[in-house]
């Protein structure tokens, strides 16, 4: 279920919206994106012209004229400086958040959400990756080719607005996703390894990119196993 009035607006205004929906590739369940205009039709990150309005995805989701769609997502591009991070497996069997996800998200301190699962955790900032690393187990973060699945539903006790936090971003880098040429800093405690047996609790559709015309809508031909 997603909670528009939880979005930031800083999202709702930017005209990289799409829609998805479930979809089995061999034993596994995954979250393509769909163009909100013509839901039937897949979406791709490197074309602003399968993209759509916050407004516009809304309604191909909320109208229920399109069976199948399951709910909307923002696509990340260079042409900002938003980072977008996926934290999957954030939660103990008692409903608590792991320590490793807590540490994240206190140390970035702004727009965070829970995903469609409802056991994980994705969010946004303004900053830059500080180096060529996206992922590391079950932490994850995207600044463009990628699409989150959005939900507006907020975790309570954190910004309702996108946060500059680029010093802290870093300090998450070194010590979850460090540079494969330094030392990394103790993290607090360690996030789970990816796991392809989980993979059906996937919240992030990762699109591996190709040169436009390498396939018909510039999808990666192959499943990607994100956690």
């Amino acid at each position: 279920i997603v909670e528009p009035s939880g979005i930031p607006d800083a999202l709702r205004q930017i005209p990289q919206w799409v829609v998805w929906r479930y979809l089995k590739r061999g034993d596994k369940l995954t979250k393509p994106p769909y163009q909100a205009k013509s839901p039937t039709k897949m979406a791709d990150p490197s074309d602003p012209a399968t993209w759509a309005t916050f407004q516009e995805a809304w309604d191909a989701y909320d109208s229920g004229r399109f069976p199948g769609i399951e709910g909307i997502g923002f696509v990340l591009t260079d042409a900002d400086e938003l980072v977008g991070f996926d934290l999957d497996h954030c939660y103990t069997e008692s409903g608590d958040l792991e320590a490793w996800a807590l540490d994240i998200i206190n140390t970035l301190d702004t727009y965070t959400e829970q995903s469609p699962s409802g056991n994980g955790l994705h969010g946004y900032l303004y900053g830059r990756l500080p180096w060529a690393r996206n992922r590391q187990g079950a932490v994850e973060f995207y600044e463009s080719g990628r699409y989150l699945t959005i939900t507006g539903n907020q975790l309570r006790d954190y910004p309702a607005t996108i946060e500059h936090r680029q010093a802290q971003l870093e300090d998450v880098y070194r010590r979850y996703l460090p540079s494969v040429d330094a030392t990394p800093d103790p993290p607090t405690a360690d996030p789970p390894t990816a796991d392809p047996a989980t993979a059906a609790q996937d919240d992030l559709w990762d699109l591996a990119m190709r040169p436009r015309g390498a396939m018909g809508n510039g999808l990666d031909d192959h499943e990607v196993i994100d956690w």
